[in-house]
């Protein structure tokens, strides 16, 4: 970075930008102060203590794959559960959003069940497809649950329906539907990079959950890249 920038983020209630003058990164959540991002003193390597006590500790990640979106977690402690997460990027420049042509994403998904408690841990993939020249969005997600043991199970598949993207846009949004649920989901995201080339989206949708067969709430994000 070379400039004061405050990333575009979805997700939970976490606001991180870059403050040129410091030369260094900050973050906020809704009550507090924007704060400087400093090494914790965890021997897991990138975990940065937020706010500065041994409280809470954050975890910055930078897929692999990616250049212009990243992912954060805020947790109680090394050992604790985590508590927000979000993704965050730079965002595509209004007017440098393809306006032609066609492209598809592919993307990961980072989620947990929706209360005060993280006890289950939600995972996946999907695609979405863009048709830049059309203005239309169609995809799919298939989100996996694990309870914090080696048991991963398969939640099914969840299509896109009520879709809104229009010719240009730098966001988009729509609605999540599963075949054995009458509850419809929701997800609205924007692009990052030059020219659209990552995306991120936040996503709430409606479970069965695989073990109590009760019904609840699934929450998180999803990062993706064409």
């Amino acid at each position: 970075m070379t400039a004061d920038t405050t990333f575009a983020t979805v997700g939970d209630d976490i606001d991180i930008r870059w403050d040129e003058v410091s030369k260094s990164y900050e973050i906020r959540l809704s009550d507090s102060d924007w704060t400087r991002l400093n090494y914790g003193g965890s021997s897991s390597q990138g975990e940065q203590h937020f706010p500065a006590s041994n409280i809470y500790g954050l975890t910055v990640a930078k897929p692999s794959a990616y250049q212009y979106t990243a992912v954060a977690t805020q947790f109680e402690n090394s050992w604790g559960y985590p508590l927000q997460a979000i993704a965050f990027g730079v965002p595509t420049a209004a007017g440098d959003v393809p306006i032609t042509g066609a492209a598809n994403y592919d993307f990961s998904i980072s989620g947990r069940n929706e209360g005060n408690d993280w006890s289950y841990i939600v995972g996946g993939n999907g695609q979405m497809s863009f048709d830049f020249s059309a203005g239309t969005l169609s995809g799919h997600f298939e989100p996996t649950i694990n309870n914090w043991t080696e048991d991963t199970r398969a939640l099914g598949r969840y299509d896109f329906v009520n879709t809104v993207y229009g010719v240009g846009s730098t966001t988009f949004s729509g609605e999540l539907k599963h075949a054995s649920l009458l509850e419809l989901g929701q997800f609205d995201g924007r692009f990052n990079g030059p020219q659209a080339s990552e995306l991120m989206a936040q996503w709430r949708a409606p479970y069965i959950n695989p073990w109590t067969e009760s019904a609840g709430h699934i929450v998180g994000f999803w990062i993706g890249k064409k």
